[in-house]
Order: structure tokens, then C-alpha cells, then sequence
């Protein structure tokens, strides 16, 4: 607790001697921040721009809200697997609370705000004094910590000095293992950039592009009429004269008396003054790449459809929140794991055994059904164990869950007799001539037993087509009658185009599955 001491980040009184920054800023003018746009940019003030505050908003919540946890490395039935690290004292701090003022929520929500404004972000890693075991963490304002670098030292970790000034102006130095440091991009992999700083300009114009549209609307940047006097106006009735046309221009519909010779001139707004509009459209979206967020998660829809949303949401994920996810997980594995070898239970490292991660599967995934359809169709095809559900899912495996399974029913068509016969002899079941009974000679149960599931992946595919139904129908159904039965080309034609008629109303597919195999039973083997 020895920083807080030093590190007051509450509400106070601004000095001569000890100001806030702010309010330094504010005396100077702070120069620096200063752009060809005549305005003043820099990470205290750019929040005021409304699409900063939005990127930086949006970007705070999204990452804020994920689930931060610690795994530990372990092996399940021979196969490498995770689970969670609960009794791991960093668990708690990452995943409920770093400290007993903050959230883990509003602890990455700040993250998130300190790297996009200021580049870096900066805690105290407040330690038990016997065992030296973390036990908080403690945000520092990013204003507040200067880094020294060493190029002299001899050894790396004693390099960089982190100077904390504290409330009473005095630095005071941390070593690496004192502060957690995670950096944005920057030219030297210590210390990142500020983005505002680097963009300043860009922001400066949108500044300047807000002020001088309320000016402008506030009827400052320019007169809206013109008043032609053919006579010499009295100067003591002037005032009242361009008093009363103000006031008439503000209430519409009323009339208004003009005494004297005198013309009006209404001025319009020209094209190019309107367009200003168009550029803060244009400032936007540059804004918005700037901060890496689609313009949609912002509000900014012109360019969006019903057909593209779910896309670009999953597009935030992977582009925009996925990169920066690793970027801090790396430096907390880094700075909060040892890596010094354990003689206890496991060996190694704690590097070795954990790992922090942030959370992003439930942000991937569609609609519940798309999902439940996706690992359906990898287990049936053998892609997916049950235990790789598991893992895709994010839930625990289980005891067996590693075998692969195929759906006997996916054969190749041409191939059905060979199947069904294989499978009669099999069974035990013997032709009276001795040869391989054929598909329509099958016991009745055997027979819908292997036919039912072929029926129902093939009226399965016909409802998944949204066009040209009968012609589908015509050319899934057309090797599987085979291993129905028997009666002529002509018969099967007839019987397909007649089947592809029914296909137009076919919606539930098993139903139509069980109805559709009893109806070819009875025309292919049954009807003579």
C-alpha cells in the first residue's frame, strides 16, 4: 500500500507549485498540442471529440466485458487440455477484482483507455511481504510515470526504471518487477505511442470542423441578410433598425414594417460552406480507422445492410479486438507469471503450467442454430470428436469423448448394392439361390432400417435448396430409387417428376423422410 501513499488519483485543489495537469496544460497552452488546425489536441481533451469518445467507449465496454481467466496445462486421457487455475492467486485478480476499489470489468475497461489515449498503461503490483506473492494490482494514471532506460546497465531487468510522480510532484522509482507495463505499438518495444499524440492533426481538424459548425448555426460566421438604404440612415437609427429585421428573422409568419426606402437581401447558404457537413461524415470514418473500429459499432451506418451486419460483428472480433486481446495476455503471461523453475507439484515453470486468455469464443459465434448445425455436421463426419466440441464450446471434456464417428448412411450411391449386400451377409441372412440378394429383396425391417437415414439426408438437401426444387429432387432421388427397386426407366421418370412436384411442399424432414421411403416401398417392390 505503499504507492497509494505517493498516488492519489481523487479530485483536488490545483496549486501554483502543484497543479494538475489539466490545469498546467491550461496555463501554457500546452504549445505542443497545439496544430495547424488552431486548436488544442492531446489525451486529456481528446475524449471531447464524440467519435473518440465513442471508439474509446465502445472499445473500453467490448474489452471490458470479456471473461479474463488463468488456465492450467494439463493432459486428459493422453491428450493435451486446459482447465481453470481457481486456486492460482492471480485467478481471482484477473477474473473478479484486481484490488479492493476496482472491478475486473472497469480494471481492462481502463486498459483499453490508456493504451488507445495514451499508448501505455501502467499498475502497481503490490506484493505480501513474506512470500512475495501478488496480491493487488493497482492502476497508475499514464501522466504520471516517466521511464528511464539504463543503456549501461549490465543486466536487462535492471535496465528500465519506472518514475512515478506522486501527488506531491516528487518522483520516486519502481523497478520492472514493481510495475505491470502493458505498451501499444511503439519504436523501441518499451514504450508505446500515443495515438492521439500521432494524430493529433487529424483530430485537430475534426475539432476545428465542430467549432466552426456551431458557430456557423449560430448565425456568427456570417450575416443571413443585407439591408439597401437609398437615403443616409441617422446613426442613432441604425441599431434600432437592424434590432427590429434580427428580431423579425427569428419569428417566422410575422410581418414586419419598415419605415424609409429601404431594400432586404436574404443570403443563402452556399454549396461549398454546406459541405462541411460531408466532412465531418468524412472525419468520422477516419476516426474510426484510426481507432480500428467498424463505423457500424459506432453508430455510423450508411454504408451497412441487413445481409453484411453479422459479418462485420464478427469482423470487430477478429480485427479489432482479438489483436489487442493477445497484446495484453502476452504481457500479463509475461510480467505476472515466473520463470523460475519449481521443485513442487508439476515441475517447471509457472509460465510452463499457465497462461492467461481472454475469452472471444461466445463473440464468434452466429446465430444458435448455425453453431449446433456446424458441430452436428463436423462430429457426423468425423472432422469433430466429442471432446473437440468440447474445446470449441469452451466446457470441459470428458472420459471417451476422443473417439471419431462417421454416419454409415454417407456412402457413395453407385456403391448402395454393395453396401446393402455386405450388410445382409453380415447379419447372417442367406439368398435361396445363393446369390447376393438384392436391395428390394431385403427383410422389410432391415430394408427402412439402412434406407431411412439415406431418405432423410437426401429430402434434407432438397428443403435446403431455396430454387429449383424438382430438378434437385429429380437428381438426388435418381441412384437412390435404385436401391429401392427395379420397374424401368420410364416408371422411374415418371416417378421422379411426380416426386419432384410433391418436393414443393415438403418443410419437416423426417416426416416427409418416413413418408416419402414407405411411398417408393410400395411403387418400386410392393405395387405389381
Amino acid at each position: 500500500m505503499g504507492l497509494l501513499a505517493k498516488i492519489d488519483s481523487t479530485i483536488r485543489a490545483a496549486s501554483y507549485k502543484d497543479t494538475e495537469g489539466w490545469f498546467a496544460d491550461w496555463l501554457r497552452d500546452d504549445s505542443d498540442s497545439r496544430n495547424d488546425a488552431g486548436v488544442t489536441v492531446n489525451e486529456r481533451n481528446a475524449m471531447q471529440i464524440s467519435t473518440v469518445w465513442k471508439c474509446v467507449n465502445w472499445r473500453a465496454k467490448m474489452f471490458g466485458s470479456l471473461p479474463k481467466k488463468l488456465y492450467e496445462r494439463v493432459t486428459v486421457e493422453g491428450r493435451p487440455s486446459q482447465q481453470d487455475a481457481v486456486n492460482h492467486p492471480i485467478y481471482d485478480l484477473i477474473h473478479a477484482s484486481p484490488n479492493p476499489t476496482m472491478t475486473a470489468y472497469s480494471y481492462f475497461a481502463l486498459i483499453s483507455a490508456d493504451l488507445h489515449l495514451w499508448g501505455n498503461n501502467y499498475s502497481y503490483i503490490e506484493r505480501y511481504p513474506n512470500s512475495m506473492r501478488i496480491r493487488y494490482l493497482w492502476r497508475i494514471p499514464p501522466d504520471r510515470v516517466r521511464i528511464w532506460y539504463d543503456l549501461e546497465a549490465q543486466n536487462p531487468e535492471d535496465a528500465i526504471t519506472y518514475m512515478v510522480r506522486g501527488a506531491d510532484g516528487y518522483e520516486t522509482p519502481y523497478f520492472r518487477d514493481e510495475i505491470l507495463h502493458v505498451s501499444g505499438l511503439g519504436y523501441d518495444g518499451i514504450c508505446g505511442y500515443s495515438p492521439i499524440r500521432l494524430q493529433m492533426l487529424a483530430l485537430g481538424w475534426n475539432k476545428a470542423a465542430v467549432k466552426y459548425g456551431a458557430n456557423f448555426f449560430k448565425n456568427s460566421s456570417r450575416p443571413s441578410f443585407l439591408a439597401f438604404a437609398k437615403g443616409v440612415v441617422k446613426k442613432e437609427a441604425k441599431a434600432d433598425i437592424i434590432k427590429n429585421l434580427t428580431m423579425a428573422g427569428r419569428k417566422a409568419g410575422e410581418g414586419l414594417l419598415i419605415e424609409g426606402d429601404m431594400d432586404i437581401k436574404q443570403l443563402t447558404m452556399p454549396q461549398d460552406e454546406a459541405q462541411f457537413i460531408e466532412t465531418m461524415q468524412y472525419q468520422e470514418e477516419d476516426i474510426a480507422g484510426i481507432m480500428e473500429v467498424k463505423p457500424h459499432e459506432i453508430g455510423i451506418m450508411r454504408h451497412m445492410t441487413n445481409n453484411n451486419v453479422e459479418q462485420e460483428t464478427i469482423s470487430s472480433v477478429t480485427r479489432c479486438l482479438a489483436p489487442f486481446a493477445v497484446n495484453v495476455e502476452q504481457w500479463f503471461n509475461l510480467q505476472l507469471l515466473s520463470d523460475t523453475r519449481s521443485s513442487g507439484l508439476g515441475g517447471g515453470t509457472e509460465r510452463d503450467r499457465y497462461f492467461m486468455e481472454c475469452e472471444l469464443k461466445g463473440l464468434l459465434r452466429g446465430d444458435t442454430a448455425a453453431q449446433t448445425a456446424h458441430i452436428e455436421k463436423m462430429i457426423d463426419r468425423g472432422v469433430y470428436s466429442q471432446n473437440d466440441a468440447c474445446d470449441y464450446l469452451g466446457i470441459q471434456g470428458f472420459s471417451g469423448g476422443d473417439r471419431h464417428y462417421i454416419n454409415s448412411a454417407y456412402i457413395p450411391l453407385d456403391k448402395i448394392d454393395e453396401f446393402l449386400t455386405k450388410r445382409n451377409t453380415t447379419a447372417g441372412s442367406t439368398s435361396t439361390n445363393n446369390n447376393p440378394p438384392s436391395g428390394d429383396q431385403q427383410p422389410p425391417d432391415q430394408r427402412n432400417k439402412i434406407l431411412t437415414p439415406i431418405f432423410r439426408d437426401a429430402v434434407g438437401r432438397v428443403i435446403a435448396r431455396k430454387k429449383d426444387r424438382e430438378k434437385a429432387t429429380v437428381s438426388i432421388f435418381r441412384n437412390l430409387m435404385a436401391a429401392v427397386g427395379h420397374k424401368g426407366e420410364e416408371f422411374l421418370t415418371e416417378y421422379l417428376n411426380a416426386m419432384g412436384q410433391r418436393s414443393l411442399d415438403w418443410s419437416d424432414i423426417d416426416a416427409t423422410a418416413a413418408a416419402e421411403l414407405a411411398r417408393a416401398i410400395h411403387a418400386f417392390t410392393e405395387a405389381q
